[in-house]
């Protein structure tokens, strides 16, 4: 079956946006956060940005983001839109597209070698989620949160030393679109559910 176009990547688009937003967080932090100023130099930054778990811990302090289970419930299903789309000319149907919005759930991993640092960070970071130009920024690109859910303080061994870990997650509402052809659609439409006896 061939989608002529899906929106893949949601996923995706939304943890990359969480990237840009600390990484311009921490380009130029508050007094007294300097010291973990973000450069795009890995040799100059003072803390590292990651889209997902690194494979290798070789650098802290450092933030991971990660995105957990997305829900297409049929909740969100219910409130999907379509429009048809014809030829201009001859009147052929050629498709439909459909829109609705989904939840991504994200979380962002702090992880220091000192525990007072991971603290430090952990609230920064929390503080500027909240805050409504952060907010509006991520409304223009799409994405939409409320909750921001800090979690227990965890310690974790790491090649033999204790790692300072703390996480913060938001459910991110964001929109999705695909785009079914013609000729999608009527392979979905010979689709049959058979008895089990014909197996």
């Amino acid at each position: 079956m061939n989608i002529s176009s899906f929106s893949i990547g949601l996923t995706n688009k939304v943890k990359i946006a969480f990237v840009q937003v600390l990484r311009a967080i921490y380009t130029t932090p508050l007094p007294g956060f300097e010291i973990f100023s973000w450069n795009s130099d890995q040799t100059k930054t003072g803390i590292k940005i990651y889209r997902a778990s690194p494979l290798r811990f070789t650098f802290y302090p450092m933030l991971s983001i990660t995105s957990g289970r997305v829900n297409y419930s049929i909740k969100y299903h219910d409130s999907e839109e379509y429009s048809e789309d014809y030829d201009a000319s001859s009147g052929e149907y050629l498709g439909t597209s459909f829109n609705g919005y989904t939840t991504i759930p994200i979380t962002m991993t702090i992880w220091s070698k000192d525990e007072e640092e991971r603290e430090k960070l952990t609230d920064y970071t929390a503080f500027f989620l909240r805050n409504k130009t952060i907010r509006n920024s991520f409304i223009e690109a799409g994405i939409e949160y409320k909750d921001i859910i800090i979690s227990g303080e965890t310690t974790e061994m790491i090649h033999a030393e204790p790692i300072f870990k703390n996480t913060i997650s938001v459910d991110c509402v964001t929109e999705y679109n695909y785009y079914l052809g013609v000729d999608s659609e009527q392979i979905l439409r010979q689709i049959e559910i058979q008895n089990e006896s014909t197996f």
